[in-house]
């Protein structure tokens, strides 16, 4: 249910469970990007840099060149279950990015707390390369998504654990032959 506006969903979706609704703010921020090599973003900020972390609060990020940039971010976290803002989780993270013709790689590190103690933090990775194979093939599709929590004394987690590992390849056979 939602307490927001009172409309029980019954329909599954992929997170959480449940179908989103339009009260579900996914992103919702003003950026100023005339800043040079600087890039702000302030409010509901959603970083695929760093594995879909969210805060409610700050990114800054820094472009060394077309290809390279990395940013800080710190705020708020909204509520995982409802996505509403919530004072009781904070997180903040670094990340830095490389985007090209045909790869782009990530690399964050997310600190999380729940009412002022740790919660997790984790460090996420993820790459997609787009190969080309040969004039009857189109390309190759290699891509891959980890995440590894580190040690956490309240959780009794003593050594760096994978949590999350996704990996993909597709083909494409070329319509030209």
């Amino acid at each position: 249910t939602s307490d927001f506006t009172g409309v029980v969903v019954k329909t599954n979706e992929r997170r959480f469970g449940e179908t989103q609704t339009p009260v579900d703010v996914r992103q919702l921020y003003l950026e100023l990007e005339d800043l040079g090599s600087l890039d702000i973003k302030a409010g509901r900020v959603w970083l695929h840099q760093a594995g879909g972390a969210w805060t409610d609060g700050l990114n800054v990020e820094h472009n060394f060149n077309k290809n390279w940039n990395a940013g800080l971010f710190v705020g708020l976290q909204p509520d995982p279950f409802d996505y509403l803002p919530t004072a009781d989780r904070q997180t903040a993270g670094f990340y830095t990015e490389f985007s090209g013709d045909r790869l782009t790689h990530s690399l964050a590190y997310t600190h999380q707390l729940l009412e002022g103690e740790l919660d997790r933090h984790f460090l996420f990775s993820r790459a997609h390369w787009n190969v080309p194979v040969s004039d009857f093939t189109k390309s190759l599709f290699l891509s891959y998504f980890a995440s590894v929590d580190l040690p956490n004394s309240d959780i009794e987690l003593e050594n760096p654990i994978v949590t999350t590992l996704f990996t993909n390849a597709s083909w494409w056979v070329s319509t030209h032959l």
